[in-house]
Formats: structure tokens, C-alpha cells, sequence
């Protein structure tokens, strides 16, 4: 009796332990997938400051592809796709945008076009 009780409390040791090794696991992939998403944004920022639409909406992307529910970095994928005239990146990122936030008029209007 007594071994098959220390075994079932050895097997919920190992289960807990499980569990908060999974956890940290999660929790430091989230935080990794957000520093990517931050650092993309903030190349995606500089190309377009600094002219280049092209890899500005790429690098945009990434970054709302990696953090997606960031409203200003799906604002800055609109901004890089109106800066670089390509009509999908525009309409993904608008699509993106009105996932993100209340469709208002200027938004279905965008979206229209």
C-alpha cells in the first residue's frame, strides 16, 4: 500500500514538473517571438524611412506575421504597403488591419479599393 501511494505521488511530481517545464517553454518562445516581431518592425520602420517601400513591406510582414494582434505594427504593414504600390500587400495588410481593430469608414473604404 504504502509503495503504490509514493508512486502516485512520484508520478504527480513528475507531472507538475512536466507541466511547469512546458510553461517556461511557452513563455520564453512567446517572448522570442515578440522580440522578433519588435525588431522587425523596427527595421521595416528604417527601410521606410529610408525609402526602400520593397523590403520595408517584407520586413512589415514578419513583423505581423510574428506579433499579430500589435495594432501599430499593423499600421506600419498598411503604411509600407501603400508605400510600395503592390495591390496584394495592400490588400493583405488591410485585411490584416480590420482584424485588428473596428471597421470604420475610412477602413472599408480602403478596403474597397
Amino acid at each position: 500500500m504504502q509503495r503504490d501511494k509514493r508512486e502516485r505521488h512520484r508520478l504527480k511530481r513528475a507531472a507538475k514538473k512536466a507541466r511547469l517545464v512546458r510553461h517556461v517553454a511557452q513563455a520564453e518562445e512567446s517572448q522570442a517571438r515578440h522580440d522578433r516581431g519588435l525588431d522587425a518592425a523596427f527595421q521595416a520602420d528604417a527601410k521606410l524611412r529610408a525609402g526602400d517601400a520593397e523590403g520595408a513591406v517584407v520586413l512589415a510582414a514578419r513583423a505581423a506575421a510574428a506579433w499579430p494582434s500589435d495594432v501599430p505594427i499593423g499600421q506600419l504593414y498598411v503604411a509600407a504597403a501603400e508605400a510600395s504600390h503592390d495591390l496584394e500587400q495592400r490588400v493583405r495588410s488591410y485585411a490584416h488591419l480590420s482584424r485588428l481593430m473596428p471597421a470604420d469608414a475610412t477602413l472599408l473604404i480602403a478596403l474597397a479599393h
